[in-house]
């Protein structure tokens, strides 16, 4: 695990819903779903209602779930429309060797998680061929408890795949990546939760995040950050990809980049709304004590690109904050916003910032200088 400004993760999680096993294509989930609600019977065309399979616990949607994947792996897991209260966490079974899918009716099928843990816990995920999907769901802390931790926890796994759904008002991360290869976001929306998306490793089974995707959907109004690339003492984060809409309404920074080999952030659109005039970075890159931001270890990001952005950094704002790099590309990036300078190099030698690259793009800032560097070293980098 790690220990960071922005909080510690957790584990848990639990849900309230009507639900569905089965081995058919999602594109019928909605009809399915209506009808397997209506006939109230335990089996279905061959598929498991999973709202009638006996829980194991307090016979929430969580419990029913867990106990349905528990019964018959594999398959699609159906849940009406409706808004369902939880809190039980939903957690596939560990190593199920097998993919297991559970479809929403729609983005109105609401889970609302009342517990303290994670929401969704997927782990221990390893095997070839294991794939778990969740589709079209809009999974919710509940608000007046406050005490759920993560959204979406998915621990040393392989195979994880979000489409449509919906994350917020978690305490914590809205969906915590941590030790995870191959996850995939897509249109997928995080929003209001402490930071909404983190890739870290697992230090405990030596697996970084790598090769995540998130495309589309959007990234907004967190308490903290949007996006968090995190490091531990013994790893780093390799080739994650994030192309989505950021949106921030206090001047805190869109995206804190501390440890990432090959990362890219491209084809975004980062905005501030009602935000100005105050001294802050919009983007914060690499990593060193006392920085503020982040676990302040000794990683720091590697070959980072930020490509085809079109950005709106506040008046004021510092725009690129850089701390330490080996390797940074900004390319065709499009700058609205005039902050004051667009880069901002700080003082920390003992990694210093090399290979600094900047190929095309419109850039506008309000004050003397496109760069500011604390050390004429840095700035004859550029």
């Amino acid at each position: 695990m790690i220990s960071t400004y922005f909080g510690r993760a957790a584990v848990g999680w639990a849900f309230t819903l009507v639900v569905l096993l089965v081995p058919m294509a999602s594109a019928q989930s909605v009809s399915l779903a209506a009808a397997a609600k209506a006939a109230n019977v335990e089996f279905f065309n061959g598929m498991v209602n999973a709202a009638l399979v006996h829980g194991h616990g307090n016979g929430d949607i969580g419990d029913r779930l867990n106990a349905a994947m528990a019964l018959r792996p594999g398959g699609t897991i159906l849940v009406p429309d409706g808004t369902y209260s939880f809190s039980t966490t939903i957690e596939p079974p560990a190593k199920m060797g097998t993919g297991v899918t559970i479809d929403c009716g729609s983005t109105n099928t609401v889970l609302r998680y009342t517990g303290s843990r994670d929401a969704i816990f997927i782990h221990d995920q390893i095997a070839i061929g294991t794939t778990v999907v969740f589709r079209n769901c809009t999974v919710m802390a509940d608000k007046a408890s406050g005490t759920a931790a993560n959204g979406v926890h998915v621990q040393s796994s392989l195979g994880v795949s979000f489409y449509d759904c919906v994350i917020k008002d978690f305490k914590h991360y809205g969906v915590f990546n941590e030790g995870a290869i191959g996850a995939f976001f897509s249109n997928v929306t995080a929003e209001s939760n402490g930071i909404n998306l983190v890739n870290a490793p697992d230090d405990a089974t030596n697996m970084s995040s790598n090769a995540i995707r998130w495309i589309g959907g959007s990234l907004q109004y967190p308490a903290t950050v949007n996006y968090w690339e995190a490091p531990s003492k013994n790893m780093r984060n390799q080739q994650n990809i994030v192309e989505t809409i950021f949106e921030m309404a206090t001047p805190m920074p869109q995206a804190v980049i501390e440890a990432c080999d090959s990362c890219t952030i491209r084809n975004s659109y980062i905005e501030y709304i009602a935000v100005s005039g105050i001294s802050f970075s919009p983007v914060v890159i690499g990593n060193a004590p006392h920085s503020g931001y982040g676990s302040e270890t000794s990683e720091y990001p590697k070959h980072l690109r930020l490509e085809n952005n079109l950005t709106f950094f506040p008046p004021g704002s510092r725009g690129y904050r850089v701390l330490n790099v080996a390797g940074l590309t900004l390319n065709d990036d499009d700058e609205q916003g005039k902050p004051e300078c667009m880069i901002e190099f700080a003082h920390e030698p003992t990694v210093g910032i090399t290979a600094v690259n900047i190929v095309g793009g419109l850039y506008n800032w309000s004050g003397d200088k496109f760069v500011n560097s604390q050390d004429s070293f840095f700035a004859s980098t550029h």
